[in-house]
Formats: C-alpha cells, structure tokens, sequence
C-alpha cells in the first residue's frame, strides 16, 4: 500500500501510496499525523496511485510520517494502519584510494601493490570486490575493509569500494580504481631520426 518501506534517505524520495483493487484507501501524512481510518485522511479510490517526491524542502533530521489504511466499499471492513517513516540523513563521502586509479589506471611494475581505501564519515565501513562486480555486504567475493590489512594485489586488478554508515543504513557511491601492472615501466626510451622520421627504441 505504501511503498518504499521506512528508511533513511540523502537527496530526494519518491513514495507511492496505492489502492488495492476493490478497495479505497485513506492516508495521512506529516511529521505528527493523525491516524487515518474510513472517515478521515485524504481518500484514494481503489486502484488509484498516489506519488509524491521529498527532500527538497526537508532539512538533515527531518522525517516524513506516512499512515494508510484500506476499507471496502460500505467501510465495514477496514485494514490495519501501515505506517512508514523517510528520514532525510547525510550523505556519506564516496570512498578514496591510495594510491588513487579512479581517474586513470595506477601503473605499477612491482610484484604486489598495496593499496590503502578510507572514507572521510565517522563510523562508516568500507566494502570492496577485486573482481570487477560491485560489492555486495554479505556476499562471498565481497570483503570488508580493514585499514590493518589494507589490500594487496598483482596483475591488472580494478577495485571497486563502497562505503556503508550502518547507524544510518545508508551507502556511498560505488567507486572504481584501477590498476595496471607494466614491467615496460623502468626501461629507457629513445628516439631517432631515421630517413626524415622520428623512430623509438626501447
């Protein structure tokens, strides 16, 4: 009936309220609402949809209440009060790396690279894939970051981080670095003129 179900947001929302089929429905909403029942709250005729956008006007802290309720035609049958809360939190930084290829790839021509990943949020944790995908917390090739172990790789090798507020139960965006290994990286370049052309050597 309401849809998303409570939760934390940065930026902006979109929920929607919507009315069964053969059933209308009464709403409230606010920071404070009354709760609906078949008399009161504005109305939505079944199968109607109700949508509206939050967050623009909404400071950090502000939470949004949503309350519904559905009922049959003659209201002698009325559901239970769904309520959901949209609470409008910070955004958290996206992670960082060190050495940094979210730009351009990091060369490198050592046999292991040691990577360092942060994120500038107090009480935020940092989860990475070695494997190209995103990371997914829970998942079997996702690993969560410690900045004891930091990460250490070889070959051509893209990391992709997210960083995870768990107080808020809100992400960051999925960040890419890249690194290449060339063992071209240390030997000497020259050039000559030949017939009017400039050649290389390696």
């Amino acid at each position: 009936m309401v849809n998303p179900p409570t939760r934390k947001f940065t930026g902006t929302l979109t929920y929607t309220i919507t009315a069964p089929d053969n059933w209308a429905v009464r709403y409230t909403k606010g920071t404070s609402p009354a709760d609906p029942s078949a008399t009161s709250g504005t109305g939505l005729a079944a199968k109607a949809v109700f949508t509206e956008t939050i967050g623009s006007g909404m400071a950090v802290g502000d939470s949004l209440i949503v309350k519904a309720i559905a009922y049959n035609s003659d209201g002698s049958s009325v559901s239970s009060i769904v309520s959901e809360t949209y609470k409008k939190v910070n955004a958290i930084p996206d992670p960082v790396f060190d050495p940094d290829g979210t730009r351009t790839a990091y060369r490198y021509n050592t046999n292991t690279l040691t990577v360092q990943i942060a994120c500038a949020y107090a009480g935020s944790e940092i989860y990475y894939t070695l494997d190209g995908s995103d990371p997914v917390i829970g998942a079997a090739n996702t690993y969560k970051y410690s900045g004891l172990s930091k990460v250490v790789i070889s070959g051509n090798v893209t990391i992709r981080a997210i960083a995870y507020d768990p107080a808020d139960d809100i992400y960051s965006h999925v960040v890419p670095s890249q690194y290449v290994y060339s063992d071209q990286m240390d030997k000497p370049y020259f050039q000559i003129l030949q017939n009017g052309t400039w050649m290389g050597l390696d």
